[in-house]
């Protein structure tokens, strides 16, 4: 529905892993720019861009389908928090992902059929405050996957944009739904891990 936010998430066929190399991180990274659009794709003008270096900033395009609020990329699934800003916004926007990559993926590793699990999976938030907590859960994946021990040492999720302020051509964090400075937001992430069974928690809050 527009205007709402939701946890989308997807694992590879038979849980495989959909990122193999950085460059299959940063191909999934640079996608999320490139398909958030309502118009048809023209992949020639993708790959120009490619080679160039040059997207146009996500957050001035007026045909977004969806605001990407947070997202962790791992080895074998992914997560994203995506604000859907048209009717059927999300379900246009994840199909063109899964496609893209799913071709991009197919002809590099020289393979073919499915890549991911199934349809993608999607919850709504309901409001902000569970909102908070799912960017924690986003956010500590690797970390409860024993990939790193801080999420700031992880190279693919939004963590850093989160408490270093730093502008991303990826995200738009929306006031209304995201309205904590980034010095609070390491407090908070920091606190929660403090707790006993801090994971459990943060899943009944954003799963029940």
């Amino acid at each position: 529905m527009e205007g709402e936010v939701y946890h989308i998430y997807n694992r590879g066929v038979e849980k495989r892993d959909i990122f193999l190399d950085e460059r299959d991180y940063q191909r999934f990274l640079d996608s999320l720019k490139e398909f958030n659009c309502s118009r048809s794709v023209n992949m020639q003008d993708i790959n120009r861009c490619r080679t160039s270096r040059k997207f146009l900033d996500v957050r001035h395009r007026e045909d977004r389908l969806v605001d990407v609020l947070c997202y962790t990329l791992m080895p074998n699934h992914y997560h994203l928090s995506l604000k859907s800003l048209k009717e059927n916004g999300i379900t246009d926007f994840m199909r063109k992902l899964s496609t893209g990559y799913t071709k991009y993926f197919n002809i590099k590793y020289q393979r073919s059929g499915h890549l991911f699990q199934s349809k993608f999976q999607r919850k709504e938030v309901g409001d902000p405050e569970n909102f908070a907590y799912l960017t924690a859960y986003i956010h500590l994946n690797p970390v409860t996957a024993g990939l790193v021990s801080q999420p700031e040492y992880y190279k693919f999720s939004s963590y850093k944009n989160y408490i270093n302020s730093g502008e991303s051509e990826i995200l738009i964090l929306d006031k209304d739904w995201f309205n904590i400075d980034n010095i609070s937001y390491k407090k908070f992430i920091e606190e929660i891990r403090e707790e006993k069974e801090w994971q459990k928690k943060i899943e009944r809050i954003i799963i029940d």
